[in-house]
């Protein structure tokens, strides 16, 4: 079976040919980011709520398909990207160039890692993969599914997308007026705003094909994937702060399903937490931010592990203090203590680095890591931590994580005394 395209000209008359498409990776802007880059021109020319277009600051459905203003090898030359580069990098970039590679799409990961990483605001893009349904190309490593979008094909400038263009950021032929023609479509979007199976995607094809108004010409169905972990909900901007807000969010959309699962656990537990979404947190000035809102230091959590990688800690200690790995030792009988790496942080936590938190404890269902809290934790009245992402802070009583969350996922505690000076 071969990836199959599927050529319009005129209104409901849609021909189909096989092709030899190779998947490929994006580099594509974050949904948030383009979401909130759109928001106020949609709020001044769009006075009624359809579909998923920006209407509010936070969107019902995310999109995280293909057509996302994705960069390209030619946008080099532009300020999008850093001029000082290394030997290695200009290799790639002749490299891709002499292969007229004008798109937003490269066929090789670390090739787009790599161009990802010259990017002045890499920070606001991310890298997703993209496969022809019927291509019998190997799916990258670590990177999920999320759902079937309808693209034009890769042979044509830029990634796009009837889903969006219809249904999301209308920039091209938009969708119909009154926002009901595709109602049903649009109700069986997942939480990435894709289709879950061919069959629907495939159907939405021919309504829209069929539309006077619609984009005419090629398209495919691809499968579109991201790299575990990646997740965008939080909505940063000029116009647009992070909020504390009670419990849950109301939409799933976006998000892990190791974050979901420590919400549903701290529901069913009856205990009450305060929450903020954001941006990843990988600097301090972000974390400040982060600890300002929620009105409590988030603790630093440590994933430790001995010499030989048979004893695994996780050490919750203020975000102040400094952490001595001498002073800890002794008094866990444990010499020659490290850091664990992010294979046992994904085995024993469920959690990637950046994100470490005690509620990773309630996926150690073996119970290989011990809990180590520092006496200080434990005298404040509340507690900041991440429930398993580094994109969202939950703030809680410190009493309600001793005697209601750790009985519950089976672990005990030990606390230690830490003075953290040299």
């Amino acid at each position: 079976m071969k990836p199959t395209i599927y050529e319009c000209v005129e209104p409901g008359l849609i021909s189909e040919k096989e092709a030899c498409w190779p998947s490929s990776f994006a580099i594509v802007k974050k949904y948030p980011i383009l979401y909130a880059e759109h928001l106020k021109w949609f709020k001044k020319h769009i006075s009624k709520h359809i579909y998923g277009l920006p209407f509010d600051n936070t969107p019902d459905k995310f999109y995280r398909g293909a057509d996302r203003e994705g960069t390209s090898v030619y946008g080099l030359y532009n300020s999008e990207f850093r001029s000082k580069r290394s030997a290695l990098e200009e290799q790639t970039i002749t490299r891709l160039l002499e292969n007229d590679n004008e798109l937003s799409i490269v066929a090789d990961e670390a090739d787009a890692v790599l161009l990802h990483g010259l990017l002045q605001k890499r920070n606001e893009y991310e890298l997703i993969h993209a496969r022809p349904v019927g291509s019998s190309d190997d799916y990258p490593e670590n990177y999920h599914f999320m759902g079937y979008d309808i693209c034009y094909p890769v042979d044509c400038s830029g990634g796009f997308s009837i889903i969006c263009d219809c249904m999301f950021i209308c920039k091209w032929h938009g969708c119909d007026t009154d926002g009901t023609r595709f109602i049903e479509d649009f109700n069986k979007l997942n939480e990435y705003g894709l289709f879950d199976t061919v069959d629907d995607a495939y159907r939405y094809m021919v309504k829209y094909l069929n539309e006077d108004w619609s984009e005419k010409g090629r398209y495919c169905i691809y499968e579109i994937r991201e790299k575990e972990g990646d997740r965008q909900s939080s909505f940063l901007s000029k116009d647009i702060d992070m909020e504390l807000l009670d419990g849950r969010p109301v939409s799933t959309a976006g998000r892990l399903p190791r974050e979901i699962r420590t919400y549903d656990l701290l529901d069913s537990l009856g205990i009450e937490y305060k929450r903020t979404d954001h941006e990843r947190t990988d600097t301090m000035e972000a974390c400040n931010a982060v600890d300002k809102i929620l009105g409590v230091v988030i603790c630093k959590n440590l994933f430790l592990c001995n010499r030989q990688k048979t004893a695994f800690y996780l050490l919750m200690m203020p975000g102040d203090k400094k952490f001595k790995t001498k002073e800890l030792s002794a008094q866990i009988g444990s010499a020659r203590l490290s850091f664990a790496g992010p294979e046992e942080m994904l085995k024993y936590l469920d959690i990637e680095p950046g994100s470490v938190s005690i509620m990773g404890l309630m996926n150690d269902n073996d119970h290989a890591v011990k809990l180590l809290i520092d006496e200080d934790v434990l005298k404040d009245d509340y507690l900041g931590c991440h429930p398993c992402v580094n994109t969202s802070s939950i703030k809680l009583r410190t009493e309600d994580v001793i005697k209601k969350f750790l009985p519950a996922v089976g672990h005990n505690y030990k606390t230690v005394h830490l003075i953290g000076e040299d």
